[in-house]
């Protein structure tokens, strides 16, 4: 592999000019920079941009994603659209799994690796003392999970697309609309929920505390709480001819688990989930879904970490996107 050695031999030059010719810091003539430039692009050398900025003890260009559940395929969408966005910063996007019991130490290794910034998608919140590490680190936070400090957040407005698809689903005769979630103390900055209570009441929908259906999410995978959940549910009969899950992940286990217990999606059950995930739509049959444009989302979060966002927060409007794992799609 070709170094800084390498190309300051080839140059005729010592090290040193080379390095002040990568970092553009120190005076080099105008003929030795664009001969040390010409042997960089032939001989394809890379400069590591994170060692150069850790060595002179300023953050790296690393932007830390945390997540509960790196099977749900949504993060890796997430990563993707990230990915894509942050490119013309130069980022790098690192993928931290994290739960109840590693966040803080997760924390201390961003913290370490001196990330510009931290997007917690986890589910999880972070100690009051790791927060502290963290704005004397100066580094963005996304999702703190701590009561009045959450310095930005993207807000998901569901209100309208889960409207349509409630009126939907009571047009064609659901009656019985349950919400399938994860573990309740674990799930912050949703307002999913909130919605569906308002809306069902709006609607003159049935609604109690039992609507509200507590899973294993995020101790365990969204697929598989969907799955255990939905066959505890449906072993006897059908409790909820409709249900919205927490995710579509969640909402593929719980098709499953339904199916398995002797009933029709949507015949009997119809089953809608959120985040429009291309799995989704290659499901038989596909799921319905709440969906929004994650490249909005994830460009919101690169803009903020990287300074370019002054807002202390960004809505983004969901959409019904309707499939045939609810009643009258086709």
């Amino acid at each position: 592999m070709v170094g800084r050695k390498e190309i300051a031999q080839l140059a005729g030059v010592s090290k040193t000019t080379v390095t002040r010719v990568l970092s553009g810091e120190g005076a080099v003539s105008k003929e030795t920079q664009e001969k040390i430039n010409r042997i960089i692009k032939e001989t394809g050398y890379t400069h590591n941009v994170i060692a150069r900025n850790m060595a002179k003890r300023r953050q790296s260009n690393m932007l830390a994603l945390l997540v509960p559940d790196i099977t749900n395929s949504y993060y890796t969408e997430i990563f993707s659209a990230m990915s894509n966005a942050g490119r013309e910063y130069g980022l790098i996007i690192s993928v931290y799994n994290i739960n109840q019991t590693n966040v803080d130490e997760v924390i201390g290794e961003v913290i370490a690796n001196r990330a510009m910034g931290i997007v917690n998608m986890g589910l999880v919140p972070i100690t009051h003392e790791s927060l502290r590490r963290v704005e004397s680190a100066n580094i963005k936070f996304v999702y703190t999970g701590i009561r009045n400090k959450e310095p930005f957040a993207v807000k998901m407005n569901y209100y309208t697309a889960m409207k349509d698809v409630i009126l939907r689903l009571k047009e064609n005769g659901c009656r019985s609309i349950g919400f399938m979630f994860g573990m309740k103390e674990n799930l912050l900055h949703d307002n999913k929920v909130k919605a569906f209570k308002e809306i069902l009441l709006s609607c003159d929908c049935k609604y109690s505390d039992k609507s509200i259906l507590l899973g294993k999410y995020p101790s365990k995978s969204a697929v598989l709480t969907g799955y255990l959940k939905a066959k505890e549910l449906y072993a006897d009969g059908i409790p909820y001819d409709a249900l919205f899950c927490l995710n579509d992940m969640m909402a593929i286990g719980a098709m499953r688990g339904v199916r398995e217990c002797g009933h029709r999606v949507p015949e009997d059950v119809s089953i809608v989930g959120f985040d429009n995930i291309v799995m989704g739509n290659y499901c038989e049959p596909p799921i319905a879904t709440i969906g929004y444009n994650i490249q909005e989302e994830a460009k919101a979060y690169v803009d903020y970490c990287t300074g370019n966002l002054s807002a202390e927060s960004v809505e983004v409007v969901c959409r019904f996107i309707p499939r045939a794992s609810i009643r009258g799609v086709q």
